[in-house]
């Protein structure tokens, strides 16, 4: 278990070098579709990595360190569900079809899924 925690901080690390030389290294208004999909592709990596570091971080600190390798699973489940957030409202602005109703319905349907996981124990 210890070892899907440092992979997952090496994927984070990896996808803030990617997300780095795309960011800094190409213009992204004149971006083709593979670049702008990597763009994506890292922006997840980075969001659900780091979320899931977070939320891990949390969960130990609340359980008062009972549940330590318990934890990974749940907060990977949640990190990779923030981050499918983030990428998909980003790539819903992006196409310029974002409203604020698009993007209450996407947080909504999230937070259910995350119940429907947090109830299911």
């Amino acid at each position: 278990m210890k070892k899907l925690l440092s992979s997952v901080r090496s994927a984070l690390i990896g996808s803030l070098i990617i997300f780095s030389l795309i960011v800094f290294g190409f213009p992204p208004n004149s971006s083709d579709q593979l670049l702008m999909g990597s763009f994506f592709a890292s922006l997840f990596l980075i969001s659900s990595s780091g979320a899931t570091l977070i939320v891990y971080r949390m969960r130990v600190a609340q359980s008062n360190k009972e549940m330590i390798l318990g934890s990974i699973i749940p907060s990977i489940r949640t990190g990779l569900l923030i981050g499918g957030g983030i990428t998909f409202i980003l790539v819903l602005n992006t196409l310029q079809i974002l409203t604020v109703w698009n993007a209450l319905l996407a947080v909504s349907i999230l937070f259910l899924v995350e119940l429907f996981f947090q109830g299911g124990k």
